[in-house]
């Protein structure tokens, strides 16, 4: 958003050209960041969403490099909820919007790949953040269950879209 804003309207008059061009300026930016953390050996850390396959990517090369993959999953209890944050965000801290659409895409994508991807997560905690006090429902490591809740009492969401990982639960 800090990119697009600094495009338009002072480098390009048109809103769509500096939304083009603010998003391949991150892509490049997190691929150089990801090549220099892999050619450096360095610890890498980044927060998003991961809710296609291309998405992992990143993690996947790490993991092929050898490295230890750690994840920390937030989950909520439906996309009702997120679209309140959303809106929350724009109003508050004048944070960018995200249409109903892609809120739902990412509610279900990132619970869908996560369940895909469990074998190239080392560490894997999810906590669901759907009330003020948060709840850690598992931690798996090295595909096996470290902690979690007892497994009738998973949310609904993360028994529909993991149910790899649901599995594992006792």
């Amino acid at each position: 958003m800090e990119k697009q804003a600094e495009l338009f309207p002072y480098i390009t008059r048109s809103p769509k050209e500096s939304k083009k061009l603010a998003q391949e300026f991150v892509v490049n930016t997190f691929e150089s960041l990801v090549e220099d953390a892999l050619s450096r050996n360095d610890n890498f850390v980044y927060e998003g969403h991961f809710t296609n396959d291309h998405t992992w990517l990143a993690p996947k090369r790490f993991r092929e490099a050898g490295y230890r993959i750690h994840l920390l999953f937030l989950g909520l209890t439906d996309p009702d909820l997120s679209e309140l944050r959303v809106a929350d965000r724009v109003v508050t801290t004048k944070g960018h919007y995200v249409d109903r659409v892609t809120i739902e895409a990412n509610f279900e994508g990132n619970l869908e790949k996560l369940n895909k991807y469990l074998d190239i997560i080392d560490d894997l905690t999810i906590i669901d953040t759907s009330e003020i006090q948060h709840a850690t429902i598992s931690r798996i490591i090295d595909r096996k269950v470290h902690s979690a809740i007892p497994a009738e009492q998973l949310p609904w969401w993360f028994k529909k879209y993991m149910p790899d990982i649901t599995m594992l639960i006792p």
